[in-house]
C-alpha cells in the first residue's frame, strides 16, 4: 500500500501492486480452426462498463494451447487500452471464463481482499481523467498502456466496505437508467406526434386525389460528400470536420457528430453544410439508412461525408418541411428498406437512383403550406413536453457523476 487518502482515510495502492495484470492476443486468421471453438474472445468494442456473458467471436482450445492467448477466470476486469470514439477507458466484467485481444488490459485482484465490481466503478469514476491524461501525452493514437494502468492508485477501503459501495452504486445507477429510459421515451413520443399527424393526413380521404411522384422529379440535384481518412476526434470550431453517419439520424441534426479533417485537406466550397440543407444518410443500419434531417442549426466548417447526401428540392414543387415528414411515412420507409443493399443489417446502403425512385404523395404547394401550418401547431403543443423531457434527461445524466464522486470521497 502507498499513502492514505486524507479525505477518506482509506489506503491507496497501485493496481500493479495488488492485482495480476496481462493483455490478450489475436490468433492468426490464417488458421480458421482457431475461431471454431466456444471460448468467448472479447474485443474492445464489447466493453461497455457492464457485465460480459458472451461475445461475437469465440476461439478454440487449440488457439489457447498454440498462441499467447490466456484463459481469464470469471471476475476478471477488462479495460480498453485503445479504440475508436469513446471506447478507450471503457470496462467489462467477465461473468464466465474468456480470453481477449491485445487491446484489452486484464486485471485480476485477489478476491479475498478486493472487489472487482468496486474496481470497475472506480474506473467509471475516473474515465474522463484517464483519457485526458493519455491525450495530453500526444501521439497518433492515445492509449491507456499497461505501464500507465499499473501505476494508477486506487482508494481501497476494507473489502466489506468495497462490496457495500459497489452494491449501492449498482442499485442506484440502475434506477437512473430506468428513469432515463422513461424520460427518453416521453421525449421520442412527443417528437413523433407531428409525423404521426402527417401520416394521418397522408392516409385521409382528402389525400386520395394527390398525385404520386418520384422524389427525383421534385429535386434539382443530389450532392454527395467526400471520403477522407480522419483522426477519431471531433473538430474544434477553428478546424474543419466531416460528418459522421450519426449526425443524420431521426430527429434533429447533430453537428457535434463529426471527425476532424486533415489540416491540408482542401474542402470544396459546395460541400460545406449550411442552414436549410436537406440531408439524407445513404449508409447506416436498416432502421437508419435513408434517415432525413432538415438542417435548422449548424456550426461552421463542416463538410458532407461520402455517406451523407444533400437533396436540393424544387421550391415550387415541394416544401422541405413537407418532404422531411413525408419521407418518414411507413410507405416511404418500406420502399427505402426494401431497396437498401448490404449483407449485414448493421450497415445498409441506398443508391442515388433508389432515392430518386422513392414514391411520394404530393399535394399542390398551397395545400402543403396549409398542412405544414397545422403540423406547426402540433409542434408548438409538443414543445413544453420536449423541453421538460430534455431538462429531465440533463438532470439524470448528471446524477451518475455526482453519485460516483460521493462514493469515492467517503460520503456514501
Amino acid at each position: 500500500m502507498s499513502e492514505t487518502n486524507g479525505e477518506t482515510g482509506w489506503p491507496r495502492s497501485r493496481i500493479g501492486d495488488f492485482a495480476r495484470t496481462c493483455s490478450g492476443a489475436t490468433p492468426s486468421r490464417s488458421k480458421p480452426s482457431y475461431y471454431c471453438g466456444s471460448i468467448p474472445w472479447v474485443k474492445t468494442g464489447e466493453l461497455r462498463d457492464g457485465e460480459i456473458y458472451d461475445t461475437e467471436e469465440h476461439v478454440s482450445e487449440s488457439a489457447l494451447r498454440e498462441t499467447s492467448l490466456r484463459l481469464l477466470p470469471a471476475g476478471t476486469l477488462l479495460v480498453a487500452m485503445y479504440g475508436q470514439g469513446q471506447t478507450r477507458g471503457r470496462t467489462g466484467l467477465l461473468m464466465r471464463p474468456a480470453t481477449t485481444n491485445q487491446a484489452c488490459f486484464a486485471i485480476l485482484p485477489d478476491p479475498q481482499l478486493y472487489d472487482t465490481e468496486y474496481l470497475q466503478w472506480w474506473f467509471r469514476h475516473n474515465y474522463h481523467r484517464l483519457r485526458q491524461e493519455t491525450e495530453s501525452r500526444g501521439g497518433n493514437q492515445p492509449n491507456l498502456n499497461g505501464i500507465f494502468l499499473r501505476q494508477q492508485e486506487v482508494e481501497l477501503p476494507p473489502l466489506a466496505e468495497q462490496q457495500r459501495i459497489a452494491a449501492i452504486l449498482k442499485k442506484q445507477l440502475a434506477a437512473f437508467e430506468r428513469a432515463r429510459a422513461a424520460a427518453g421515451a416521453r421525449l421520442e413520443a412527443a417528437k413523433a406526434l407531428p409525423a404521426a399527424f402527417l401520416r394521418e393526413i397522408l392516409a385521409s380521404a382528402g389525400s386520395e386525389g394527390w398525385p404520386t411522384r418520384r422524389l427525383g422529379e421534385l429535386l434539382t440535384r443530389i450532392e454527395a460528400g467526400k471520403c477522407v481518412s480522419c483522426e477519431e476526434r471531433p473538430a474544434t470550431l477553428s478546424e474543419w470536420g466531416v460528418l459522421k453517419v450519426s449526425a443524420v439520424t431521426w430527429g434533429s441534426f447533430k453537428p457535434e457528430e463529426n471527425k476532424v479533417l486533415p489540416a491540408d485537406f482542401a474542402v470544396p466550397d459546395d460541400r460545406e453544410v449550411r442552414v436549410g440543407d436537406f440531408l439524407v444518410s445513404r449508409s447506416n443500419t436498416t432502421e437508419l439508412v435513408g434517415a432525413v434531417v432538415h438542417v435548422r442549426k449548424t456550426r461552421p466548417r463542416l463538410m458532407l461525408s461520402d455517406k451523407t447526401l444533400r437533396l436540393v428540392s424544387r421550391d415550387d414543387q415541394i416544401l422541405p418541411e413537407f418532404m422531411e415528414l413525408a419521407l418518414r411515412s411507413p410507405q416511404c420507409r418500406a420502399f427505402i428498406e426494401e431497396g437498401a443493399t448490404g449483407a449485414s443489417s448493421s450497415m445498409k446502403n441506398i443508391t442515388q437512383d433508389t432515392i430518386r425512385d422513392i414514391p411520394l404523395p404530393v399535394p399542390p404547394i398551397d395545400e402543403q403550406h396549409r398542412i405544414m401550418a397545422r403540423v406547426s401547431k402540433q409542434l408548438d403543443a409538443t414543445q413544453p413536453v420536449c423541453a421538460a423531457s430534455v431538462e429531465q434527461l440533463d438532470a439524470i445524466d448528471k446524477m451518475p457523476t455526482a453519485l460516483l464522486r460521493s462514493a469515492f470521497h467517503g460520503q456514501m
